[in-house]
């Protein structure tokens, strides 16, 4: 998924965010929310996001990029 998400941005003209970091991020989410993993059968539904931070439409690429990671048990 980290090879995915890095060639997804490419392709779209957005920074790729380092596959490095993406895992990292990941374990690091997955760590601190372990507590709210749900029993067998549940699940956690990881979301990773990267989104262009600039106003406006424009004709270039943003300048600037957030990358976060949405974290949910699931049932």
């Amino acid at each position: 998924n980290a090879e995915r998400f890095y060639y997804s941005a490419q392709r779209t003209g957005m920074e790729p965010v380092p596959i490095e970091l993406f895992l990292e991020a990941i374990k690091a989410l997955v760590a601190v929310d372990e507590d709210f993993a749900l029993p067998q059968p549940g699940s956690m539904y990881i979301r990773p996001c990267l989104i262009p931070l600039d106003r406006g439409v424009s004709y270039r690429a943003s300048l600037d990029y957030r990358f976060f990671v949405i974290l949910c048990a699931v049932k």
